[in-house]
Parts: C-alpha cells; structure tokens; sequence
C-alpha cells in the first residue's frame, strides 16, 4: 500500500508541475485571495455604517477609500494581486481545492507546488544566468544530489526554492550527459546491459540509463547506432510500399502511431520511417505538371471566371433596376 501511495503522489506531483495545471492554480489562488478581501472590504463597510451616528464625516471619508480599495483590487491582474497581498489568512486551501481544483489534488501537493514553483515563477525572473549555473554545480559538487541537500543549497538562491534547483541541475546534467559520446567499452557495456533487461522486442531503455549513469536520450542514440535489428542504407521498393501501406490503415486517425509504422516495416525505427515518408510525399508533391494537369487547372479557372461573371451580371441589373 505504501510503494501505491508513493507512486500516486509521484504522479500528482509530476500533473502539478505542467504549465497549465500550475497558471490554473495562480488564477485560483488569486480568485480566493480577491473574494476573501472583498468580504472583508465588505465588513469592514457594515462596521463602520452601523458606526455612523457617531463621527459620520469621518466615517464616510473611510467608507469611499475601502471603495476605491475595491475598485483596484478588481482591476489588477492575478500575478499583482498575489504580490500585493498574498498572505496566507487570505487562502483557504480546503475550500480553494475542494471549489476551484475540483478536489483533483491534496492540500499538501497544492501547498508545496504554490511554495516551490509559483510563488517563484511570480515574484523572480526565471531565467538563470551563467553565474547562478557554476554556483549550483559547486554546491552540488561540495552536498552531493541528494534530497536533504536541496534545500540547504536553495537558501544559498534566495530567489529560489529547493524544487528549481534540483529541477535546474538535472536540465543541465541531462545537456552535459547528452553531449558524451560512447566509447567502445561503454558501447560494449550498453550492449551487457540492454541484454539483461530485454524481454524479447520490449528493452527497459529508462533502467538501462539509471544503471549506466547516463540520461536516456543519449542511450536512445547510441542504440539507435549500434541496435543490431535495424537496417542501415538505402530504401528498397518493398519497404516504401509497405510504409505507405501501413500508414494508410490510420488514415482515419487524427494523428499517425509511427510505432506502429515502425512494427510493420522491419528494421526500420519510427525516426526513419517518419523522414521517409517526408522523403516520399515531398517527391510526389514536386512533380512537374503534364498535359492532363494544365487542362484540369485552366478547366477550374474557367469555373470560376464564369461564376464571377454571373455574380457581377446579377449585381449590376439589380443596380439599374
């Protein structure tokens, strides 16, 4: 039950972090800290009405400056409501999640997402300069990347939270890993590797790159270069018939599954399957025009100069009449 509940946290976590979720999450929060200020606007008007007999100038005085709060508080937009009043007696988050969030998520992964990535992406600039970048891989370099480290490296960002550093040191690990090109003993390790995880076509490419220490796009193409399945070299007539043959079974389909594609012309990987049928439609789209295209083209001119002609004929006696 534990490693369930871990996982669905995981995955409410990684929904949280898209852009969507997260500028959904900004509006919510700024629509509850605008109702919840305006109650107390509100009150704070009843307050001081039921005040009035006492010093009524004053009051009235204190009555029009609560109003023109209101009047600014409607038109300043989300992300300068929150840095002007963002307090948190201002947000209820059972109600916020439960209301506005449709309940789709938990008070703390809420909590942490509007701590660790909004409030960051409102209040400072997001992107990190080259200076910010070589002291975040010293510190990481001097506490290891571990996950009591973040935060202690965070307070040397005051800018930012443990979450943007650790997501920031991993974009620019991956970048680093990415460039490294494999030697021959890595390209043999690679080979060990994906032998002891393959189960027949199926090769578990994300736990082959955990246990090699590499990201999994640089695994993705050193075996793409060295997979002993897939056919190099020119295109024969069969296979583009069988390429186009498997790409018209979806033709009914809004997007084409060039894994499928892929599973039908063997040898070939859904990349060069894509490129080749770019390769072939583009052969076919810059053919040069014969005598039977020129007739159908000057055919539709002819269409459609008529049309206009009748068009005008009508509009013009409609005119003299």
């Amino acid at each position: 039950m534990q490693n369930i509940r871990r996982m669905i946290q995981r995955e409410e976590k990684a929904r949280l972090s898209s852009k969507e979720i997260l500028e959904k999450l900004i509006k919510n929060v700024a629509q509850e800290i605008r109702q919840n200020k305006l109650n107390q606007f509100n009150q704070t008007i009843e307050i001081l009405q039921t005040s009035k007999n006492r010093q009524s100038a004053l009051v009235d005085q204190q009555i029009e400056l609560i109003k023109k709060l209101i009047e600014e508080s409607k038109v300043l937009s989300d992300r300068d409501l929150i840095k002007k009043e963002n307090s948190d007696e201002l947000i209820d988050w059972t109600n916020l999640i439960q209301t506005r969030m449709n309940n789709e998520y938990t008070n703390e992964s809420c909590l942490h997402a509007w701590q660790q990535i909004c409030l960051p992406m409102i209040y400072y600039d997001q992107n990190w300069s080259l200076q910010e970048d070589q002291l975040l891989r010293n510190l990481v370099e001097t506490h290891g990347p571990y996950a009591d480290s973040w935060n202690l490296i965070a307070s040397h960002f005051p800018q930012r939270s443990a979450y943007l550093c650790a997501n920031r040191f991993m974009f620019l690990e991956n970048n680093r890993l990415n460039k490294i090109k494999f030697s021959n003993d890595e390209i043999n390790q690679l080979k060990q590797v994906i032998q002891k995880y393959r189960n027949k076509n199926y090769i578990p490419l994300n736990k082959v790159a955990y246990e090699l220490g590499c990201s999994l796009s640089s695994v993705h193409r050193e075996w793409r270069n060295v997979d002993p399945n897939v056919r190099r070299g020119q295109w024969n007539r069969d296979e583009d018939n069988i390429l186009l043959e498997s790409i018209s079974k979806q033709s009914t389909q809004r997007k084409i599954n060039w894994n499928l594609v892929a599973s039908d012309v063997t040898g070939r990987s859904k990349t060069k399957c894509f490129q080749r049928y770019l390769i072939l439609t583009k052969r076919t789209t810059n053919k040069s025009f014969q005598l039977f295209d020129d007739q159908f083209v000057l055919q539709q001119h002819q269409i459609k100069n008529d049309k206009k002609q009748k068009k005008f004929s009508s509009t013009s006696k409609e005119t003299q009449t």
